[in-house]
């Protein structure tokens, strides 16, 4: 292929399959080849491709295996029918207000004109019950779905909430969710008030801010704003206290069992989603551990969900991170060293609990806990970033502050693989799960940017940016939204930084130093802005050949790779 750089190593398939690769002008995205073989496209230097008559033979090995397994299928479904009565009966010991089962409704859904669009109640049932299959087992908060609706009778925005949620990803109804988008905006703002202090109002923010509305501007994320009203209505709901003083902050309140038992999981969920968004943002968290929470943490209670238990623990975590290193600057200026042990005593901690939990974690709790991680690693990072930038000693030792740069790669490319291994689902999960996939990407993209890419095998660097990239851009709602508008900088940025000459790359990795674990997401931002400028000023400066595109060279329309990005649109709070 005309133009090939010199270090330039086909992707497996394409070396398997001997056709030619054209991955790096397609850089992030997947080659052609594979992209038309439906294939995960990555490239292994060390690859050898595998003989005809070899393959021949680990597929005879591969059908001996099957037919193995088979004669052996009668006592192994023994095995399974066994497990999986077993594990029926430890999920019907759970209260079956938080078990989702698609029964058909206590209370008959009616249609409704939503926009100018009638819902029919077929579509009701229909979307309630996907809701209740792919998105509340990730935030189970709510009551049986056979309740649901005269539940929601109190507060019509959960109702709402939970069909614009279900119709996520569905551009045939389209109109409808443009429609149900405008209403919860409407409706969710007005609830602000405080004569709408309930229960399904504090749900329904926490849903709002499992599954956000649309958006394309960082400023118009309402996230830490809902998050913020639902921990002010658990407080006055007295959920922080133990459940017989609940009375105390409602009179007018009755709880039964299993009320009482979806009060204590919101609560939870409300705790978690609290320390998770402040977090992404670099805030200070605006709840506290109270003494609900560690008895919990103590010994996990039959009623709470396995995932649940567990984002507890690592939110915790994320919590203490943020209360300790909430006043950066005495580590950052003042004791620089002394944040060392801090840091190493938060990642045994760390280690602990993965070492304790991981067995039992699904894929998404795990990334969960990487993100955990990354954060603890970015403000490792922070601390260290002017002995980075100043120092000409490049040493992988626990010691050496280059070691934080090699971990936060490690956490980023597994952060990244298990995405990758649960890419079928992700699109139902928490958006702050992407959120966190988005923060690996930054991370290798600046790391690819940066003089510390000989750190790491530049040929996992990139698979790994090529594969989040892959599953981010699958992870759009609506055109232009702000997902799509981060993985169009991603893209561009990883473009620019595959043509960078050694002397052009960054002596430091972050710009930004006061956002905690927020300042790889916002430091990627920045480098992409001060690149925008530097380019555009390359491209004013050049004569553009109509001719034959350069080999090695960008197209004509990425010559200014940056220039209809509005850095104050997407990151307002930089600055200019």
């Amino acid at each position: 292929m005309r133009g090939r750089k010199k270090d330039f190593v086909a992707c497996v398939h394409c070396r398997q399959m001997k056709l030619a690769c054209d991955g790096p002008r397609n850089f992030p995205a997947a080659c052609s080849r594979c992209t038309k073989a439906g294939r995960l496209c990555s490239v292994d230097p060390g690859f050898r491709r595998v003989k005809k008559r070899e393959k021949f033979k680990e597929v005879e090995r591969e059908l001996r295996e099957i037919k193995q397994s088979l004669r052996t299928g009668d006592e192994h479904d023994q095995d399974v029918e066994g497990a999986s009565h077993t594990d029926t009966s430890t999920l019907t010991a759970l209260p079956s207000s938080i078990l989702p089962q698609p029964e058909a409704l206590e209370t008959a859904p009616t249609g409704r004109t939503i926009g100018g669009i009638h819902l029919l109640p077929n579509l009701q049932q229909d979307l309630i019950t996907e809701f209740y299959e792919d998105y509340h087992p990730f935030c189970p908060i709510l009551p049986h779905p056979r309740a649901f609706l005269g539940y929601a009778e109190l507060c019509p925005l959960l109702l709402y909430i939970v069909l614009v949620t279900a119709l996520r990803g569905k551009p045939e109804h389209n109109e409808l969710f443009l429609a149900l988008v405008d209403t919860v905006r409407t409706m969710s703002y007005e609830l602000m008030r405080p004569e709408f202090v309930s229960l399904q109002t504090m749900q329904a923010f926490l849903l709002l801010c499992y599954w956000p509305l649309p958006y394309s501007k960082r400023i118009d994320d309402p996230t830490h704003s809902f998050i913020a009203l639902a921990t002010h209505i658990g407080y006055s709901l007295g959920m922080h206290r133990a459940p017989r003083y609940a009375k105390d902050f409602d009179n007018k309140l009755s709880v039964d069992g299993n009320m009482e038992v979806c009060r204590r999981i919101t609560w939870v969920v409300c705790f978690i989603t609290n320390v998770s968004a402040t977090s992404q943002l670099g805030l200070p968290t605006s709840i506290r551990l109270d003494r609900g929470l560690l008895e919990i943490l103590a010994a996990k209670p039959t009623w709470l969900p396995e995932t649940l238990f567990y984002q507890l623990h690592v939110s915790r975590q994320a919590f203490n991170m943020n209360l300790t290193f909430e006043d950066f600057e005495h580590f950052l200026k003042d004791n620089p060293a002394d944040s060392s042990p801090i840091i190493r005593a938060f990642d045994m901690e760390m280690r602990s609990l993965e070492s304790r939990f991981s067995l039992s974690w699904s894929p998404g709790d795990y990334i969960f806990f990487l993100g955990c991680r990354m954060m603890l690693y970015t403000i490792a990072l922070t601390m260290v970033s002017d002995t980075l930038e100043e120092s000409n000693v490049v040493s992988t030792t626990i010691e050496s502050p280059c070691y934080w740069v090699v971990q936060t790669y490690i956490t980023a490319i597994s952060t990244i693989r298990t995405a990758v291994s649960i890419q079928d689902t992700i699109f139902n999960s928490p958006v702050r799960m992407h959120k966190l996939l988005i923060n690996a990407i930054c991370y290798l993209v600046l790391l690819k940017c940066s003089r510390f890419q000989d750190l790491v095998d530049n040929s996992t660097l990139s698979n790994g940016i090529r594969q989040g990239w892959e599953v981010l851009r699958g992870l759009s709602i609506t055109p232009n939204d702000f997902t799509t508008r981060a993985c169009s900088i991603c893209e561009r940025l990883s473009r620019y930084s595959d043509d960078l000459k050694p002397e052009e790359r960054t002596k430091g990795l972050l710009v930004l130093k006061s956002r905690m674990g927020a300042n790889i997401a916002f430091s990627t931002a920045l480098r992409a802005r001060e690149w925008s400028r530097q380019t555009q000023g390359d491209t004013s400066s050049t004569e553009i050949n109509d001719g034959e595109e350069p080999a090695d060279a960008f197209s004509i329309e990425d010559l200014s790779l940056f220039a209809d990005i509005n850095w104050e649109d997407l990151f307002p709070v930089l600055g200019t």
